[in-house]
């Protein structure tokens, strides 16, 4: 983990020193793959439950620096023998703040529905949440995505919160 770490910091610290930001641009579009690490609390009790999550977004750069994408995601833990599931989709707009540089910083919001199955119940709800992160573009067509984002909802009138950190593969069009 260490390794990662240091790993990360370095390849943000080379796309500050690139000039590769083609990918922030009005009328572009963007795709994106991503893996995700939670960690989950109920009802503001750390109920430890961390676990890996895929992730996918399609978006649109209505203006320079300004994107809106439909993104959605899979997550399942175990939890007292039974299995969680869930499956998210919304929007998340995001603002990028263009710095001249290989490195874009951005922040945005995150909304939609989130339907989950638990054990012999299942029931779908609204999410919301925030998200910030930084691009580290590798070519003006190809972005290392970096974000830590929050996501509230709920499961049967318990609050979930869930801190995530992202890490993504951005192409753009």
């Amino acid at each position: 983990m260490k390794k990662l770490i240091i790993f990360c910091f370095a390849l943000i610290l080379v796309a500050f020193t690139t000039t590769a930001i083609a990918g922030t641009k009005a009328n572009m579009k963007e795709v994106s793959f991503q893996m995700q690490y939670d960690d989950i609390s109920v009802d503001d009790v750390d109920a430890d439950l961390s676990t890996w999550v895929l992730a996918g977004k399609f978006g649109y750069f209505f203006t320079d620096n300004f994107a809106v994408g439909l993104g959605a995601s899979y997550m399942s833990v175990e939890i007292d023998s039974d299995e969680l599931s869930t499956y998210m989709i919304g929007l998340e707009p995001n603002y990028y703040f263009n710095l001249n540089s290989g490195a874009v910083p951005y922040i945005g919001l995150n909304a939609g529905m989130v339907a989950w199955d638990f054990g012999f119940e299942d029931d779908s709800e609204f999410y919301y949440g925030a998200q910030i992160g930084i691009l580290a573009f590798l070519t003006d067509w190809a972005a290392i995505d970096f974000q830590g984002r929050y996501t509230t909802y709920e499961i049967e009138s318990t609050d979930v919160d869930d801190f995530a950190l992202r890490v993504g593969l951005n192409v753009y069009f």
